[in-house]
C-alpha cells in the first residue's frame, strides 16, 4: 500500500476518534502488548495493542510521530516522539484517548534532543538524549527536570554528545550505552561505553569501554547485556556486563547485533548485513554455551524485540523490499520456535506491555 494512502487512513481515523479497528477496545490494564507502528515514509504513526493471549489486535488507539518508541515501567506506559518532535507522553495502562502528562524535551539550543530510551528509577524518569551531552531526569508526574548527568567526558569529538542511546536498569541502578559516533566524520566510530548512574544521588559510577556503537539490554547471567561492534582491536559481540564485561557470543564478521531479548541463560538476537544494510538475521543463542543458531533470514527492517512477560520474544518488523507485509512475529524463547505472528497496518516499530 503506498504510503500516502496509509497516511489518509491514519489521519482519518484519528479524526473520526472512532477507528474501526479499536472499536471494540475495552480499556484493559494487563495482559497486553502495547505496539507504536509507523507509515511506509515515517510521517505519521499510532499506538497499537495486541492481548497476550488471543493475540486480538487493536490498532490506532492513539496518533504519535512518525519517529515514535514505547516503554512500560512502573506502572506507567512512556512514548517518546524522537527526533525533531522531542516529547514524552506518559499514559496510565489502558486508558489511551489522551496521555496523563505529555512535556517537551529539550533546551534553549536549535538541534533536536532526539529522546531515544526512558527508565523509571528510584522514582524518577531517566531519560537518553541523542542530541545533548547530557543525561537528564524527571518527575514522572509532574514532567519538572530534577537533575542531570554530564557525560561530556565521553565526548566523541563532534561537539553533540556521545550519542547515548539505550537503557537496563538493575537493583536501583541504570546503565547507559553510548554509541559515540563523530558526526563531523561521516557517523564513524569512536569506541562505545557502557556508563553505570545511581538511581537515588544521579552520580555517575563505573564506565566500561566496549566496541564501536554500544548498547545495553535487560537480561543475561548478570542482569545486563551489552553490544558491540569490533573497533580497534577491541572485539564486537554480545557481554555480559559485570566487573569486566565478559563476552559471551559474537555474530559472524560482517553482522551487527541490533537487538537483544534474553532471560539469563538464552537470547533471541537480531543482526544486520554491514555489507548491504539490508539482509537481516535472527538468531538463537545460547548464552551458557556461546552457540548461537539462524531462525531465520529476511529482507525486511527488524527495529526491536522484547521479552514479554510470558516468556515470548516479540519482534517488530517492517516492510520489505520484496513487498512483505510488516508484522509482530512472536518467537518461543526456549525452543528458538516461531509460534505466531501478527499482520498489521502501519509497520510495528517498538514494542512492551503491560
Amino acid at each position: 500500500m503506498r504510503a500516502d494512502l496509509l497516511t489518509l487512513l491514519l489521519l482519518s481515523a484519528c479524526t473520526a476518534g472512532h477507528p474501526e479497528d479499536t472499536s471494540d477496545w475495552g480499556g484493559w490494564t494487563e495482559g497486553f502488548a502495547i505496539f507504536t507502528g509507523v507509515s511506509m515514509d515515517y510521517s505519521v504513526g499510532s499506538l497499537s495493542a495486541a492481548s497476550l493471549s488471543d493475540r486480538a489486535l487493536y490498532q490506532n488507539l492513539t496518533a504519535t510521530s512518525g519517529d515514535p518508541v514505547v516503554r512500560v515501567d512502573d506502572g506507567r506506559v512512556l512514548q517518546l516522539n524522537r527526533f525533531g518532535y522531542d516529547t514524552v507522553r506518559i499514559y496510565a495502562p489502558g486508558t489511551f484517548s489522551r496521555p496523563a502528562l505529555e512535556f517537551a524535551v529539550g533546551d534553549d539550543e536549535d538541534r533536536s534532543t532526539n529522546p531515544q530510551d526512558a527508565r523509571v528509577c528510584g522514582g524518577e524518569l531517566f531519560l537518553t538524549l541523542y542530541g545533548r551531552p547530557y543525561l537528564p531526569w524527571y518527575h514522572p508526574d509532574t514532567g519538572q527536570l530534577r537533575g542531570q548527568v554530564d557525560l561530556r567526558a565521553f565526548s566523541d569529538g563532534d561537539g553533540v554528545g556521545p550519542e547515548a542511546s539505550t537503557l537496563a536498569e538493575r537493583d536501583g541502578t541504570l546503565f547507559v550505552g553510548l554509541n559515540r559516533l563523530d558526526r563531523e566524520d561521516g557517523w564513524s566510530d569512536r569506541g562505545g561505553y557502557v556508563v553505570e548512574i545511581d538511581c537515588a544521588s544521579g552520580a555517575q559510577g563505573r564506565a566500561w569501554p566496549l566496541g564501536g556503537n554500544t548498547s545495553v539490554w535487560e537480561g543475561g547471567p548478570t542482569g545486563v547485556l551489552a553490544s558491540a561492534r569490533p573497533y580497534q582491536g577491541l572485539p564486537g559481540g554480545l557481554f555480559a556486563v559485570d566487573e569486566e564485561p565478559e563476552p559471551l557470543w559474537s555474530p559472524p564478521e560482517g553482522e551487527e547485533i541490533t537487538g537483544v531479548a534474553a532471560d539469563t541463560r538464552l537470547a533471541l538476537v537480531t543482526t544486520l548485513s554491514s555489507a548491504d544494510l539490508n539482509t537481516a538475521r535472527v538468531w538463537c543463542v545460547d548464552l551458557n554455551t556461546g552457540s548461537g543458531a539462524v531462525a531465520a533470514e529476511t529482507q525486511q527492517l527488524l527495529s526491536e524485540v522484547r521479552m514479554s512477560p510470558t516468556g515470548e520474544a516479540w519482534l517488530t518488523v517492517g516492510w520489505g523490499l520484496d513487498g512483505a507485509a510488516p508484522e509482530l512475529r512472536i518467537y518461543s524463547l526456549s525452543s528458538c520456535a516461531l509460534v505466531d505472528r501478527v499482520t498489521t497496518t502501519l509497520a510495528p516499530f517498538s514494542v512492551d506491555f503491560f
